[in-house]
């Protein structure tokens, strides 16, 4: 993996009380599909402490940090209860108030992050948008 739970919070602003075991998955799954994305070459190059290519390793460091949110946001932007996903915003009393979230509104979220991650990794990918990106969203 290029980036790890620690990089990823600090990209994102994520809250360190959201623990390793809920991001590692998510990052896992960044990684194979940039790895599919870009090639083992590319991929382990910029996995490596020192890579020949600085820019490109910066460049699908952030690519994967955007898929790992796409990956993740489902799962940590799903606190549920018995009546749906659950977003909490307090009232100017102080009193807590729930808005439950629609699964399109989640998922929206998600996909801009994974087409984000598209665009970013465009330039180093293994074959064109047309050739070989079809099916991204699998």
């Amino acid at each position: 993996m290029i980036i790890d739970a620690d990089e990823l919070r600090e990209r994102f602003d994520i809250d360190s009380e959201i623990t390793d075991t809920r991001l590692d998955p998510a990052i896992a799954s960044a990684s194979r599909r940039l790895r599919e994305w870009v090639g083992d070459e590319a991929y382990d190059d910029a996995a490596d402490d020192t890579p020949s290519d600085e820019v490109r390793a910066e460049i699908l460091a952030n690519a994967e940090a955007h898929l790992a949110m796409h990956f993740a946001i489902l799962g940590l932007n799903t606190p549920l209860s018995v009546k749906g996903i659950v977003a909490t915003a307090a009232s100017a009393e102080g009193k807590e108030m729930r808005k439950y979230l629609t699964p399109a509104d989640t998922m929206a979220v998600a996909e801009q992050y994974l087409e984000f991650a598209r665009s970013i990794a465009m330039s180093y990918t293994v074959e064109t948008i047309d050739g070989g990106m079809e099916g991204v969203y699998a």
